[in-house]
């Protein structure tokens, strides 16, 4: 019914409020820690060194710096992709007169910042807002946002963020699906940067071993 539709409408738009409240806190926390991360960091460094040797603080503080840069282009990343996702959920709406253009473009862009499936949370809102006006193109506002979806989903996601965190686009997909599967929605979220963290540190460990084989015969040679 209508007022099952509005109803739904609105909790599903407190829910994304509730969730940007969550984020511009946790946002707020984050730039607190960023400003005193120098004293954070030298503070944290003294308490290892206290409890720990010398080689295996260097190696925990070089894990976080890794940790610390590839969570940086994975941020990044996301936003570039909300811009483009939400950019051409813009143009694609005008093309198609879909009503609330910029409304629902901005929310999708938002919500996409959640990985892979977050543009759908904002497309419920959107398809909602645009059956109360027009139940057919509320129709076919699904069909272009699956489309659409299925493209940021295929080639923007693995591109703009894969390519921002040195991970391959196989390894993008393979992590938000394994993520997705374990940890939901925050596993989705968490699952590409870890991926890429883990990649690193196995691409280091193999190139280290095959530097170690290539060095052992020339040793050999010359002695």
């Amino acid at each position: 019914s209508f007022l099952g539709a509005v109803g739904g409408a609105v909790n599903l738009a407190t829910a994304v409020i509730h969730t940007f409240v969550n984020i511009v806190f946790g946002f707020t926390f984050a730039m607190y820690m960023l400003f005193s991360k120098e004293t954070l960091s030298y503070q944290t460094k003294k308490i290892l060194l206290a409890v720990l040797p010398e080689n295996v603080v260097e190696r925990i503080f070089s894990l976080s710096s890794l940790s610390y840069e590839v969570f940086s282009r994975f941020v990044s990343g996301q936003c570039i992709e909300a811009v483009i996702i939400g950019g051409l959920c813009y143009l694609g709406m005008l093309l198609f007169s879909f009503p609330y253009a910029p409304m629902i473009a901005a929310l999708v862009g938002f919500t996409a910042l959640i990985p892979v499936i977050g543009a759908f949370l904002g497309t419920a809102v959107g398809v909602l807002l645009i059956f109360m006006d027009s139940p057919s193109k509320a129709f076919w506002f699904v069909i272009f946002i699956m489309i659409l979806q299925q493209f940021e989903g295929d080639w923007i996601y693995p591109k703009v963020v894969g390519k921002s965190i040195g991970l391959p686009s196989l390894w993008v997909l393979a992590a938000i699906t394994i993520g997705g599967s374990v940890g939901g929605i925050l596993g989705m979220l968490l699952g590409v940067p870890l991926c890429s963290v883990l990649y690193c540190l196995t691409r280091e460990a193999i190139n280290g071993k095959l530097k170690e084989k290539i060095t052992e015969p020339e040793e050999s040679k010359g002695s």
